[in-house]
């Protein structure tokens, strides 16, 4: 049997917290994923609200959401009109 140190109430208060914020911020909602998915095929924000029967903001805010959770952007954005 291994002795490990006692844990100090604060440290076992502190450490809960801060897994609590580790596991929110992992936190993906399978809608979210929904929305990324469908863009990903539509490869346009307004086919993909119309498919999801979701506003086009909307769309826009959660791909912002995981852009900003990863770090990069996911997608090359561009307002040129297409034939």
């Amino acid at each position: 049997m291994v002795d490990l140190p006692p844990i100090r109430i604060n440290e076992a208060f502190r450490y809960a917290a801060v897994s609590a914020t580790y596991r929110r911020k992992a936190d993906v909602e399978l809608r979210d994923v929904e929305i990324f998915l469908t863009l990903a095929e539509e490869l346009h924000f307004g086919r993909t609200a119309e498919r999801l029967h979701i506003t086009h903001a909307r769309v826009s805010q959660v791909i912002k959401k995981q852009e900003r959770t990863i770090g990069a952007d996911l997608f090359y954005r561009t307002t040129a009109a297409y034939g």
